[in-house]
């Protein structure tokens, strides 16, 4: 497989695959999307990346791809998808350098081991329209900076364990449609004219425990 040179798109998602996925597939010069969804016994590691990936799509959720989540992948500045959910990466920090892939809109990196907080460097994600960290052994406060990412239509931050209180930075998201925040330490006042987009609301405020 690692002589397809000319292979932009590999799509394998849901295929039964099992064993150990060809690490040198990653490195295909031409390769702009990898799907390998739901391949619930395939095994793998992601490599250390170059500068001349010209990946754009990656999407792992569901299978057994492990071990540390390398930094490198912050050079790949076509990234735009990023799916990791539900593999089993190595417990630490949450990947910091994903920070740096300035154009990505939809990020998933749900149900792994992934520690901390979310890093500052996210703030550069403001292309972003679905982001996701669920279910995640998460620690500190929603990140204030979250206010500034328009364009999002997606978030979920449930089943973590941050803290602090829900920001009324969340005005800002004028695109939201879906916002998960349950299963959190989260405390205050949630006024709902916080999420109003187009009118005032007639709504009461009201207290919320998450």
């Amino acid at each position: 497989m690692a002589n397809l040179s000319f292979l932009t798109t590999l799509d394998l998602h849901q295929c039964k695959l099992f064993g150990n996925f060809p690490v040198t597939v990653f490195h295909l010069q031409n390769l702009r999307s990898l799907y390998l969804r739901d391949n619930q016994d395939l095994i793998g590691y992601l490599p250390e990346f170059n500068q001349s990936s010209r990946l754009i799509t990656l999407d792992l959720q569901g299978t057994r791809f492990s071990g540390n989540f390398p930094s490198s992948i912050g050079k790949i500045d076509s990234f735009k998808q990023l799916d990791v959910a539900a593999c089993n990466f190595s417990e630490g920090l949450v990947p910091s350098s994903i920070g740096n892939l300035r154009q990505l809109v939809y990020l998933e990196l749900s149900a792994n081991k992934f520690v901390g907080p979310i890093p500052d460097s996210f703030a550069n994600l403001t292309q972003l329209t679905v982001f996701r960290i669920s279910t995640s052994p998460l620690t500190g406060p929603v990140p204030s900076w979250i206010g500034n990412f328009s364009k999002l239509v997606y978030l979920d931050f449930s089943y973590s364990r941050l803290n602090g209180s829900i920001l009324a930075s969340f005005s800002n998201l004028t695109n939201l449609e879906i916002l998960y925040l349950q299963y959190n330490d989260l405390r205050g006042t949630v006024e709902f004219q916080t999420f109003q987009k187009s009118k005032p609301s007639k709504s009461q405020p009201t207290r919320s425990k998450c």
